[in-house]
Protein backbone atom coordinates (compact mmCIF):
# COMPACT_ATOMS: atom_id res chain seq x y z
CA UNK A 1 0.00 0.00 0.00
CA UNK A 2 2.80 2.43 0.91
CA UNK A 3 4.60 1.68 -2.37
CA UNK A 4 1.47 2.30 -4.40
CA UNK A 5 0.77 5.58 -2.62
CA UNK A 6 4.38 6.70 -3.12
CA UNK A 7 4.12 5.80 -6.80
CA UNK A 8 1.08 8.04 -7.17
CA UNK A 9 2.85 10.87 -5.37
CA UNK A 10 5.84 10.56 -7.71
CA UNK A 11 3.59 10.71 -10.77
CA UNK A 12 1.80 13.80 -9.52
CA UNK A 13 5.12 15.38 -8.58
CA UNK A 14 6.48 14.84 -12.09
CA UNK A 15 3.25 16.16 -13.60
CA UNK A 16 3.21 19.42 -11.71
CA UNK A 17 6.88 20.20 -11.81
CA UNK A 18 5.97 21.16 -15.36
CA UNK A 19 3.96 23.98 -13.82
CA UNK A 20 7.32 25.52 -12.96
CA UNK A 21 9.28 24.66 -16.10
CA UNK A 22 6.84 24.69 -19.02
CA UNK A 23 6.33 28.49 -19.08
CA UNK A 24 10.07 28.80 -19.75
CA UNK A 25 9.72 26.84 -22.97
CA UNK A 26 7.84 29.73 -24.54
CA UNK A 27 10.99 31.85 -24.47
CA UNK A 28 11.96 29.89 -27.58
CA UNK A 29 8.63 30.47 -29.32
CA UNK A 30 4.92 29.66 -29.17
CA UNK A 31 5.36 26.59 -31.38
CA UNK A 32 5.84 24.70 -28.11
CA UNK A 33 2.32 25.61 -26.98
CA UNK A 34 1.13 22.01 -27.31
CA UNK A 35 3.54 21.02 -24.53
CA UNK A 36 1.37 22.95 -22.08
CA UNK A 37 -1.04 20.01 -22.26
CA UNK A 38 1.62 17.56 -21.10
CA UNK A 39 1.40 18.18 -17.33
CA UNK A 40 -2.38 18.00 -17.50
CA UNK A 41 -2.31 14.68 -19.35
CA UNK A 42 0.29 13.32 -16.93
CA UNK A 43 -1.94 14.42 -14.09
CA UNK A 44 -4.92 12.49 -15.49
CA UNK A 45 -2.79 9.38 -15.98
CA UNK A 46 -1.47 9.72 -12.44
CA UNK A 47 -4.95 9.92 -10.94
CA UNK A 48 -6.29 7.12 -13.14
CA UNK A 49 -3.39 4.74 -12.44
CA UNK A 50 -3.52 5.56 -8.75
CA UNK A 51 -7.24 4.85 -8.61
CA UNK A 52 -6.74 1.56 -10.46
CA UNK A 53 -3.84 0.45 -8.30
CA UNK A 54 -5.52 1.12 -4.99
CA UNK A 55 -9.13 1.33 -3.91
CA UNK A 56 -7.99 2.58 -0.49
CA UNK A 57 -6.74 6.01 -1.46
CA UNK A 58 -7.49 7.66 1.86
CA UNK A 59 -8.43 11.26 2.54
CA UNK A 60 -5.23 11.75 4.55
CA UNK A 61 -3.10 10.72 1.56
CA UNK A 62 -5.16 12.88 -0.78
CA UNK A 63 -4.71 15.87 1.54
CA UNK A 64 -0.91 15.52 1.41
CA UNK A 65 -0.98 15.46 -2.39
CA UNK A 66 -3.32 18.45 -2.53
CA UNK A 67 -1.10 20.60 -0.34
CA UNK A 68 1.95 19.59 -2.32
CA UNK A 69 0.23 20.79 -5.49
CA UNK A 70 -0.85 24.00 -3.78
CA UNK A 71 2.77 24.70 -2.82
CA UNK A 72 3.89 24.11 -6.41
CA UNK A 73 1.21 26.49 -7.69
CA UNK A 74 2.24 29.17 -5.19
CA UNK A 75 5.89 28.76 -6.20
CA UNK A 76 4.85 29.23 -9.81
CA UNK A 77 2.89 32.39 -8.98
CA UNK A 78 5.80 33.82 -6.97
CA UNK A 79 8.21 33.09 -9.83
CA UNK A 80 5.85 34.80 -12.26
CA UNK A 81 5.63 37.83 -9.96
CA UNK A 82 9.41 38.11 -9.71
CA UNK A 83 9.83 37.78 -13.47
CA UNK A 84 7.15 40.41 -14.05
CA UNK A 85 9.04 42.71 -11.69
CA UNK A 86 12.42 42.27 -13.35
CA UNK A 87 10.94 42.53 -16.86
CA UNK A 88 9.29 45.87 -15.95
CA UNK A 89 5.80 44.43 -16.46
CA UNK A 90 4.45 45.92 -13.21
CA UNK A 91 3.54 49.43 -14.28
CA UNK A 92 1.62 52.46 -13.07
CA UNK A 93 -1.78 50.87 -13.69
CA UNK A 94 -2.36 49.33 -11.44
CA UNK A 95 0.45 47.91 -9.27
CA UNK A 96 2.43 51.12 -8.70
CA UNK A 97 -0.80 53.00 -8.07
CA UNK A 98 -1.95 50.56 -5.36
CA UNK A 99 1.42 50.41 -3.63
CA UNK A 100 1.54 54.20 -3.53
CA UNK A 101 -2.02 54.50 -2.17
CA UNK A 102 -1.13 52.08 0.65
CA UNK A 103 2.17 53.83 1.39
CA UNK A 104 0.54 57.28 1.31
CA UNK A 105 -2.04 56.11 3.83
CA UNK A 106 0.78 54.81 6.04
CA UNK A 107 2.45 58.24 5.72
CA UNK A 108 -0.71 59.90 7.00
CA UNK A 109 -2.14 60.98 3.63
CA UNK A 110 -5.36 59.01 3.87
CA UNK A 111 -5.87 57.06 0.58
CA UNK A 112 -4.06 59.71 -1.48
CA UNK A 113 -4.08 58.55 -5.13
CA UNK A 114 -1.31 60.09 -7.25
CA UNK A 115 -2.33 58.23 -10.40
CA UNK A 116 -5.99 59.32 -10.49
CA UNK A 117 -7.47 62.79 -10.84
CA UNK A 118 -5.41 65.56 -9.27
CA UNK A 119 -2.18 63.78 -8.21
CA UNK A 120 -1.81 66.04 -5.17
CA UNK A 121 -5.33 65.80 -3.74
CA UNK A 122 -7.19 62.81 -5.25
CA UNK A 123 -8.66 60.27 -2.84
CA UNK A 124 -8.95 56.68 -4.02
CA UNK A 125 -12.06 56.05 -1.92
CA UNK A 126 -13.97 58.42 -4.19
CA UNK A 127 -12.91 56.23 -7.12
CA UNK A 128 -13.61 52.90 -5.42
CA UNK A 129 -14.72 52.64 -1.81
CA UNK A 130 -12.16 50.06 -0.65
CA UNK A 131 -11.07 50.60 2.97
CA UNK A 132 -9.80 46.99 2.88
CA UNK A 133 -6.50 48.37 1.56
CA UNK A 134 -5.66 49.23 5.17
CA UNK A 135 -4.92 45.54 5.67
CA UNK A 136 -1.90 45.85 3.37
CA UNK A 137 -0.15 48.48 5.51
CA UNK A 138 1.48 46.12 8.08
CA UNK A 139 3.00 43.99 5.31
CA UNK A 140 4.23 47.06 3.43
CA UNK A 141 5.85 48.33 6.64
CA UNK A 142 7.56 45.03 7.47
CA UNK A 143 8.97 44.21 4.02
CA UNK A 144 11.19 47.08 2.76
CA UNK A 145 10.15 46.96 -0.89
CA UNK A 146 7.14 47.80 -3.00
CA UNK A 147 6.99 44.11 -3.94
CA UNK A 148 5.55 43.51 -0.46
CA UNK A 149 2.18 44.27 -2.06
CA UNK A 150 2.67 41.44 -4.58
CA UNK A 151 3.88 39.07 -1.85
CA UNK A 152 0.77 39.78 0.21
CA UNK A 153 -1.38 38.90 -2.80
CA UNK A 154 0.44 35.54 -2.90
CA UNK A 155 -0.48 35.05 0.76
CA UNK A 156 -4.12 35.73 -0.13
CA UNK A 157 -3.84 33.12 -2.88
CA UNK A 158 -2.56 30.63 -0.31
CA UNK A 159 -5.49 31.44 1.98
CA UNK A 160 -7.89 30.86 -0.92
CA UNK A 161 -6.37 27.45 -1.65
CA UNK A 162 -6.28 26.29 1.97
CA UNK A 163 -9.86 27.44 2.61
CA UNK A 164 -11.06 25.75 -0.56
CA UNK A 165 -9.44 22.48 0.54
CA UNK A 166 -11.10 22.73 3.96
CA UNK A 167 -14.47 23.31 2.30
CA UNK A 168 -14.00 20.32 -0.01
CA UNK A 169 -12.84 18.04 2.82
CA UNK A 170 -15.86 19.02 4.90
CA UNK A 171 -18.30 18.53 2.01
CA UNK A 172 -17.06 15.47 0.07
CA UNK A 173 -16.66 12.02 1.62
CA UNK A 174 -15.14 10.10 -1.28
CA UNK A 175 -11.35 10.61 -1.30
CA UNK A 176 -11.03 10.75 -5.10
CA UNK A 177 -13.87 13.21 -5.59
CA UNK A 178 -12.42 15.27 -2.76
CA UNK A 179 -9.05 15.26 -4.51
CA UNK A 180 -10.46 16.17 -7.94
CA UNK A 181 -12.59 19.07 -6.71
CA UNK A 182 -9.80 20.36 -4.44
CA UNK A 183 -7.38 20.78 -7.35
CA UNK A 184 -10.01 22.58 -9.44
CA UNK A 185 -8.20 25.96 -9.04
CA UNK A 186 -5.26 24.49 -10.99
CA UNK A 187 -7.32 24.04 -14.12
CA UNK A 188 -9.29 27.27 -14.15
CA UNK A 189 -7.85 30.05 -16.35
CA UNK A 190 -10.25 32.63 -14.90
CA UNK A 191 -9.07 31.88 -11.37
CA UNK A 192 -5.47 31.83 -12.58
CA UNK A 193 -5.90 35.23 -14.26
CA UNK A 194 -7.45 36.66 -11.11
CA UNK A 195 -4.70 35.30 -8.86
CA UNK A 196 -2.00 36.72 -11.16
CA UNK A 197 -3.70 40.06 -11.89
CA UNK A 198 -1.91 41.95 -9.07
CA UNK A 199 -5.21 43.62 -8.15
CA UNK A 200 -6.32 43.82 -4.54
CA UNK A 201 -9.72 42.43 -5.62
CA UNK A 202 -8.06 39.03 -5.26
CA UNK A 203 -9.06 39.36 -1.60
CA UNK A 204 -12.74 38.86 -2.47
CA UNK A 205 -12.22 35.17 -3.30
CA UNK A 206 -10.60 34.07 0.00
CA UNK A 207 -13.04 36.15 2.05
CA UNK A 208 -16.01 34.65 0.21
CA UNK A 209 -14.63 31.14 0.71
CA UNK A 210 -14.02 31.78 4.42
CA UNK A 211 -17.62 32.95 4.72
CA UNK A 212 -18.86 29.81 2.98
CA UNK A 213 -16.72 27.62 5.24
CA UNK A 214 -18.36 29.32 8.20
CA UNK A 215 -21.76 28.85 6.57
CA UNK A 216 -21.45 25.08 6.13
CA UNK A 217 -20.05 24.76 9.65
CA UNK A 218 -22.63 27.21 11.03
CA UNK A 219 -19.72 29.15 12.53
CA UNK A 220 -20.56 32.83 12.94
CA UNK A 221 -17.00 33.57 14.10
CA UNK A 222 -15.98 32.87 10.50
CA UNK A 223 -19.05 34.29 8.80
CA UNK A 224 -19.38 37.71 10.43
CA UNK A 225 -15.75 38.96 10.17
CA UNK A 226 -15.43 37.75 6.58
CA UNK A 227 -18.78 39.36 5.72
CA UNK A 228 -17.67 42.68 7.19
CA UNK A 229 -14.36 42.56 5.31
CA UNK A 230 -16.19 41.72 2.08
CA UNK A 231 -18.29 44.87 2.46
CA UNK A 232 -15.11 46.89 2.97
CA UNK A 233 -13.44 45.34 -0.09
CA UNK A 234 -15.24 47.38 -2.71
CA UNK A 235 -18.57 49.13 -3.02
CA UNK A 236 -19.95 46.67 -5.59
CA UNK A 237 -19.18 43.55 -3.52
CA UNK A 238 -22.09 44.38 -1.22
CA UNK A 239 -24.41 44.14 -4.23
CA UNK A 240 -22.94 40.77 -5.24
CA UNK A 241 -23.34 39.49 -1.69
CA UNK A 242 -26.97 40.59 -1.56
CA UNK A 243 -27.54 38.32 -4.56
CA UNK A 244 -25.69 35.46 -2.90
CA UNK A 245 -27.80 35.84 0.25
CA UNK A 246 -30.86 34.93 -1.83
CA UNK A 247 -29.53 31.36 -1.92
CA UNK A 248 -30.43 31.06 1.78
CA UNK A 249 -34.08 30.98 0.72
CA UNK A 250 -33.58 27.57 -0.93
CA UNK A 251 -32.43 26.07 2.37
CA UNK A 252 -35.14 27.96 4.31
CA UNK A 253 -32.59 29.91 6.34
CA UNK A 254 -34.81 32.95 6.52
CA UNK A 255 -32.99 34.73 9.33
CA UNK A 256 -29.66 34.50 7.52
CA UNK A 257 -31.29 35.73 4.35
CA UNK A 258 -32.90 38.72 6.04
CA UNK A 259 -29.78 39.59 8.03
CA UNK A 260 -27.21 39.44 5.23
CA UNK A 261 -29.48 40.71 2.45
CA UNK A 262 -30.61 43.73 4.46
CA UNK A 263 -27.16 44.78 5.62
CA UNK A 264 -25.45 44.30 2.25
CA UNK A 265 -28.23 46.13 0.38
CA UNK A 266 -28.28 49.08 2.79
CA UNK A 267 -24.49 49.25 2.68
CA UNK A 268 -24.49 49.32 -1.12
CA UNK A 269 -27.11 52.07 -1.32
CA UNK A 270 -25.96 54.42 1.43
CA UNK A 271 -22.52 53.86 3.01
CA UNK A 272 -20.15 54.75 0.12
CA UNK A 273 -22.43 57.62 -0.87
CA UNK A 274 -22.32 59.02 2.66
CA UNK A 275 -18.50 59.07 2.82
CA UNK A 276 -18.02 60.38 -0.73
CA UNK A 277 -19.39 63.79 0.22
CA UNK A 278 -16.39 64.39 2.49
CA UNK A 279 -13.71 63.49 -0.09
CA UNK A 280 -11.87 65.13 -2.95
CA UNK A 281 -13.80 64.16 -6.09
CA UNK A 282 -11.12 64.56 -8.76
CA UNK A 283 -10.69 60.76 -8.91
CA UNK A 284 -14.41 59.92 -8.78
CA UNK A 285 -16.16 58.18 -11.65
CA UNK A 286 -19.75 57.44 -12.48
CA UNK A 287 -19.47 53.68 -13.01
CA UNK A 288 -23.01 53.56 -14.35
CA UNK A 289 -21.66 55.16 -17.53
CA UNK A 290 -20.65 51.67 -18.64
CA UNK A 291 -24.40 51.00 -18.96
CA UNK A 292 -25.46 54.54 -19.94
CA UNK A 293 -27.02 53.27 -23.17
CA UNK A 294 -29.60 51.48 -20.99
CA UNK A 295 -30.48 54.34 -18.64
CA UNK A 296 -29.30 56.80 -16.01
CA UNK A 297 -30.07 54.95 -12.77
CA UNK A 298 -30.25 51.40 -11.41
CA UNK A 299 -33.97 50.97 -12.09
CA UNK A 300 -33.83 52.24 -15.69
CA UNK A 301 -30.76 50.16 -16.49
CA UNK A 302 -32.22 46.97 -14.98
CA UNK A 303 -35.53 47.45 -16.77
CA UNK A 304 -33.92 48.14 -20.15
CA UNK A 305 -31.53 45.18 -19.90
CA UNK A 306 -34.38 42.80 -19.07
CA UNK A 307 -36.49 44.14 -21.93
CA UNK A 308 -33.60 43.76 -24.35
CA UNK A 309 -32.90 40.27 -23.07
CA UNK A 310 -36.36 39.04 -24.00
CA UNK A 311 -37.00 41.24 -27.04
CA UNK A 312 -33.67 40.94 -28.86
CA UNK A 313 -31.64 37.80 -29.50
CA UNK A 314 -28.32 39.65 -29.44
CA UNK A 315 -28.05 40.11 -25.68
CA UNK A 316 -29.48 36.66 -24.97
CA UNK A 317 -26.96 35.12 -27.37
CA UNK A 318 -24.11 37.06 -25.74
CA UNK A 319 -25.25 35.98 -22.28
CA UNK A 320 -25.48 32.33 -23.35
CA UNK A 321 -21.97 32.39 -24.83
CA UNK A 322 -20.50 34.03 -21.72
CA UNK A 323 -22.16 31.49 -19.43
CA UNK A 324 -20.93 28.63 -21.63
CA UNK A 325 -17.35 29.95 -21.62
CA UNK A 326 -17.37 30.43 -17.85
CA UNK A 327 -18.79 26.95 -17.25
CA UNK A 328 -16.25 25.05 -19.36
CA UNK A 329 -13.41 25.24 -16.79
CA UNK A 330 -15.85 23.99 -14.16
CA UNK A 331 -16.94 21.05 -16.38
CA UNK A 332 -20.49 22.47 -16.22
CA UNK A 333 -20.81 21.31 -12.61
CA UNK A 334 -22.32 24.65 -11.44
CA UNK A 335 -25.47 23.82 -13.42
CA UNK A 336 -26.18 21.02 -10.95
CA UNK A 337 -25.53 23.46 -8.09
CA UNK A 338 -28.31 25.71 -9.32
CA UNK A 339 -29.20 26.94 -5.82
CA UNK A 340 -26.16 29.24 -5.98
CA UNK A 341 -25.42 29.35 -9.71
CA UNK A 342 -28.86 30.82 -10.40
CA UNK A 343 -27.82 34.04 -8.66
CA UNK A 344 -24.59 34.30 -10.64
CA UNK A 345 -26.59 34.73 -13.85
CA UNK A 346 -27.64 38.35 -13.07
CA UNK A 347 -23.96 39.21 -12.51
CA UNK A 348 -22.94 37.60 -15.79
CA UNK A 349 -25.79 39.43 -17.52
CA UNK A 350 -24.73 42.73 -15.95
CA UNK A 351 -21.13 42.34 -17.10
CA UNK A 352 -22.11 41.03 -20.53
CA UNK A 353 -24.28 44.09 -21.18
CA UNK A 354 -21.54 46.54 -20.21
CA UNK A 355 -19.95 48.77 -22.84
CA UNK A 356 -16.52 48.20 -21.28
CA UNK A 357 -14.67 45.29 -22.84
CA UNK A 358 -12.88 44.58 -19.55
CA UNK A 359 -16.22 43.84 -17.90
CA UNK A 360 -17.87 41.75 -20.58
CA UNK A 361 -14.74 39.75 -21.40
CA UNK A 362 -14.09 38.98 -17.69
CA UNK A 363 -10.57 40.21 -18.33
CA UNK A 364 -8.19 39.33 -15.50
CA UNK A 365 -9.54 40.56 -12.16
CA UNK A 366 -12.98 41.43 -13.56
CA UNK A 367 -13.98 37.81 -12.95
CA UNK A 368 -13.86 38.34 -9.17
CA UNK A 369 -17.66 38.94 -8.85
CA UNK A 370 -18.67 35.59 -10.36
CA UNK A 371 -15.83 33.23 -9.38
CA UNK A 372 -17.03 32.66 -5.77
CA UNK A 373 -20.49 31.76 -7.11
CA UNK A 374 -19.00 29.35 -9.65
CA UNK A 375 -16.67 27.60 -7.21
CA UNK A 376 -19.38 27.11 -4.60
CA UNK A 377 -22.00 25.99 -7.14
CA UNK A 378 -19.46 23.58 -8.71
CA UNK A 379 -18.97 21.94 -5.33
CA UNK A 380 -22.72 21.74 -4.73
CA UNK A 381 -23.16 20.41 -8.27
CA UNK A 382 -20.63 17.64 -7.68
CA UNK A 383 -22.42 16.61 -4.48
CA UNK A 384 -25.76 16.61 -6.29
CA UNK A 385 -24.39 14.63 -9.21
CA UNK A 386 -22.88 12.07 -6.87
CA UNK A 387 -26.34 11.38 -5.47
CA UNK A 388 -27.56 10.26 -8.89
CA UNK A 389 -24.30 8.72 -10.17
CA UNK A 390 -22.26 7.56 -7.16
CA UNK A 391 -18.56 7.77 -7.89
CA UNK A 392 -17.77 4.20 -6.80
CA UNK A 393 -20.52 2.89 -9.12
CA UNK A 394 -19.75 4.91 -12.25
CA UNK A 395 -16.29 6.52 -12.30
CA UNK A 396 -16.21 7.09 -16.07
CA UNK A 397 -18.54 10.09 -16.08
CA UNK A 398 -16.26 11.95 -13.68
CA UNK A 399 -13.21 11.48 -15.87
CA UNK A 400 -15.23 12.64 -18.87
CA UNK A 401 -15.93 15.83 -16.97
CA UNK A 402 -12.20 16.60 -17.02
CA UNK A 403 -11.90 16.81 -20.82
CA UNK A 404 -13.62 20.20 -21.37
CA UNK A 405 -11.40 21.60 -18.61
CA UNK A 406 -8.22 20.55 -20.39
CA UNK A 407 -9.38 21.73 -23.82
CA UNK A 408 -10.29 25.08 -22.30
CA UNK A 409 -6.83 25.46 -20.76
CA UNK A 410 -5.17 24.92 -24.12
CA UNK A 411 -7.42 27.46 -25.84
CA UNK A 412 -6.91 30.08 -23.13
CA UNK A 413 -3.09 29.90 -23.13
CA UNK A 414 -3.06 28.69 -19.55
CA UNK A 415 0.05 29.71 -17.61
CA UNK A 416 1.95 32.93 -18.02
CA UNK A 417 5.07 32.56 -20.13
CA UNK A 418 8.42 33.36 -18.61
CA UNK A 419 10.01 36.35 -20.29
CA UNK A 420 13.70 37.05 -20.76
CA UNK A 421 15.24 39.48 -18.27
CA UNK A 422 17.66 42.23 -19.29
CA UNK A 423 20.13 42.25 -16.35
CA UNK A 424 21.89 45.38 -17.59
CA UNK A 425 18.68 47.39 -17.69
CA UNK A 426 17.73 46.18 -14.23
CA UNK A 427 21.14 47.23 -12.86
CA UNK A 428 20.97 50.62 -14.56
CA UNK A 429 17.47 51.42 -13.29
CA UNK A 430 18.18 50.10 -9.78
CA UNK A 431 21.44 52.02 -9.36
CA UNK A 432 19.94 55.21 -10.82
CA UNK A 433 16.84 55.14 -8.61
CA UNK A 434 19.14 54.63 -5.59
CA UNK A 435 20.51 58.14 -6.22
CA UNK A 436 17.16 59.70 -5.28
CA UNK A 437 17.26 61.02 -1.67
CA UNK A 438 14.71 59.51 0.75
CA UNK A 439 11.56 61.59 1.20
CA UNK A 440 11.64 62.95 -2.36
CA UNK A 441 8.78 63.21 -4.82
CA UNK A 442 9.48 61.37 -8.08
CA UNK A 443 7.79 61.54 -11.47
CA UNK A 444 8.52 58.06 -12.81
CA UNK A 445 7.98 56.65 -16.26
CA UNK A 446 5.15 54.12 -16.56
CA UNK A 447 7.28 51.00 -16.06
CA UNK A 448 9.82 52.34 -13.53
CA UNK A 449 7.75 53.19 -10.44
CA UNK A 450 8.22 49.80 -8.77
CA UNK A 451 12.00 50.38 -8.69
CA UNK A 452 11.71 53.61 -6.70
CA UNK A 453 12.30 53.22 -2.96
CA UNK A 454 9.17 53.05 -0.84
CA UNK A 455 10.64 55.97 1.14
CA UNK A 456 9.87 58.21 -1.84
CA UNK A 457 6.52 59.32 -3.25
CA UNK A 458 5.94 58.10 -6.80
CA UNK A 459 3.85 60.08 -9.28
CA UNK A 460 3.01 59.31 -12.91
CA UNK A 461 5.11 61.10 -15.51
CA UNK A 462 2.90 64.08 -16.41
CA UNK A 463 4.64 67.22 -17.60
CA UNK A 464 1.84 69.31 -16.14
CA UNK A 465 2.66 67.95 -12.67
CA UNK A 466 6.43 67.36 -12.76
CA UNK A 467 7.88 66.62 -9.34
CA UNK A 468 11.30 67.18 -7.77
CA UNK A 469 12.96 64.22 -9.53
CA UNK A 470 12.18 62.69 -12.93
CA UNK A 471 13.14 59.07 -13.70
CA UNK A 472 12.93 57.86 -17.32
CA UNK A 473 14.36 55.15 -19.54
CA UNK A 474 14.57 55.78 -23.28
CA UNK A 475 14.52 52.00 -23.81
CA UNK A 476 11.43 51.54 -21.67
CA UNK A 477 7.66 51.40 -22.11
CA UNK A 478 5.22 54.30 -21.95
CA UNK A 479 1.67 53.62 -23.21
CA UNK A 480 0.26 57.08 -22.43
CA UNK A 481 3.15 59.30 -23.53
CA UNK A 482 5.24 58.34 -26.54
CA UNK A 483 8.95 57.93 -25.90
CA UNK A 484 9.60 60.55 -28.58
CA UNK A 485 7.37 63.04 -26.77
CA UNK A 486 9.10 62.31 -23.46
CA UNK A 487 12.57 62.73 -24.95
CA UNK A 488 11.74 65.95 -26.82
CA UNK A 489 10.00 67.58 -23.84
CA UNK A 490 12.80 66.73 -21.42
CA UNK A 491 15.37 68.06 -23.88
CA UNK A 492 13.53 71.39 -24.15
CA UNK A 493 13.17 71.69 -20.37
CA UNK A 494 16.88 70.99 -20.00
CA UNK A 495 17.72 73.65 -22.61
CA UNK A 496 15.54 76.18 -20.77
CA UNK A 497 17.43 75.38 -17.54
CA UNK A 498 14.28 73.93 -15.98
CA UNK A 499 15.92 70.55 -15.39
CA UNK A 500 19.34 69.37 -14.33
CA UNK A 501 20.64 65.97 -15.42
CA UNK A 502 21.85 63.91 -12.45
CA UNK A 503 22.68 60.57 -14.07
CA UNK A 504 22.69 58.88 -17.48
CA UNK A 505 23.20 55.13 -17.87
CA UNK A 506 22.48 53.64 -21.29
CA UNK A 507 19.18 55.49 -21.72
CA UNK A 508 18.22 55.51 -18.04
CA UNK A 509 18.12 59.15 -16.97
CA UNK A 510 17.52 60.93 -13.69
CA UNK A 511 16.66 64.64 -13.71
CA UNK A 512 16.15 67.16 -10.95
CA UNK A 513 13.95 70.21 -11.25
CA UNK A 514 15.71 73.55 -11.03
CA UNK A 515 13.93 76.12 -8.86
Amino acid sequence: MQTKTSSLLIQITVAFLFLIFIPGIFIWGTKFKILALLPILLFVLAIYSGEKSSSRFRVQSATKFIYFLYVVLLIHIIIIGEIHYYTFFLGDHDVVMFTEIILETARGNFFRAHHLGDPDTANYLSHHFSPILLMFIPVMKIIPTRMAYVYFLSILTGISLVTWERICRHSIRDSYLYFLISVLPFFNPFAYNLLTSYHFEIIVLPLFLVFYLGEIKNNYFLMLPSFLLLLLSKEDVSFYFSLYSLSFLFSKKYFKFFFFFSISSLYFLYVPKFFHQYMDHSASMNWLEAWSNYGKNYIQISKSILLDLFSEWTLLKTLSIKIFVLLIPFSFLPIFGYKVFLFAIPLILLQSSSSRIWYNSFYHYYSYPVLPFLFISALLGLKQLNKFYPFQVNKTIYYLFLFPVFINLYLHNYLYHYQTIDPERVRNVTSTSALIPPGSQVSAQFDLGMFVSRDNQVYPLQFKYLKEYILVDMNGRSPYLSMTEIQDTLKKLEEFKKLQIISVKNGVKLYKKVD
